[in-house]
């Protein structure tokens, strides 16, 4: 299966500016704001929306033109955080919520991001950083097994209700009679440790990296289960 971000990359393939040289030691990284993030991704990320709770994000810019993005903020929802590590730094994790290139950024250019952005998180005092790959979208969190992450199995098995015009509702709501019950799609979940202090205290547990076209397995170990 082709991830989905491939797919909006080959149809804006060929068109709009392109700089002559992408390679990645010509290349600046910048922490930019909000609004040129949201830009960007809404053009190229196959989510097309903005996360809540945004914090930060980091651009990679050829030629004063944003060519990469990728945006962190508060894990969502904070069960996630919670989950990780048995209730303990909550405050200090950090969640990978959007991330996208164009078609004409080096082939590893989201790869060079992640990496550089993590050091800057980690400068900035974050200990952890949490990320998940949708399988339905064609990921397996490629960039992040480039990276060094411990991938930490599938998130769990539950429902999702969606109103009467088909949006799921997330928070505290009251379930009636116009939802529908459905199965929340589960999803790969990745973690980068930044501080190794912090490492003792995670509760779930890294398994082998999964691989295309593998199927989803059915379980996975009860320490893991939670988010």
């Amino acid at each position: 299966m082709i991830c989905h971000q491939r797919k909006i990359k080959d149809e804006k393939r060929g068109k709009g500016w392109s700089p002559s040289d992408n390679r990645l030691d010509r290349a600046v990284v910048m922490e930019i704001p909000f609004r040129m993030a949201r830009s960007f991704i809404l053009q190229y990320e196959y989510l097309g929306t903005m996360p809540s709770g945004f914090r930060t994000a980091y651009g990679l810019f050829w030629d004063h033109t944003l060519g990469c993005c990728c945006v962190f903020g508060s894990p969502n929802p904070m069960q996630i955080a919670k989950s990780m590590f048995g209730g303990k730094h909550m405050d200090s994790i950090m969640q990978i919520h959007r991330g996208a290139s164009t078609w004409w950024a080096h082939e590893h250019s989201a790869s060079f991001l992640i990496g550089e952005s993590l050091r800057r998180l980690k400068a900035k005092g974050w200990k952890a950083v949490v990320a998940f790959a949708d399988p339905q979208a064609g990921e397996i969190g490629t960039v992040y097994q480039a990276t060094n992450w411990l991938c930490c199995g599938l998130t769990t098995k539950r429902p999702d209700y969606l109103d009467s015009g088909g949006r799921r509702q997330v928070g505290v709501f009251r379930v009636t009679q116009d939802m529908t019950r459905t199965v929340r799609p589960r999803k790969w979940r990745y973690v980068y440790i930044l501080d190794k202090r912090v490492r003792k205290d995670m509760r779930w547990i890294p398994v082998p990296y999964p691989k295309r076209n593998e199927p989803l397995p059915e379980e996975m170990p009860k320490e893991m289960e939670g988010a």
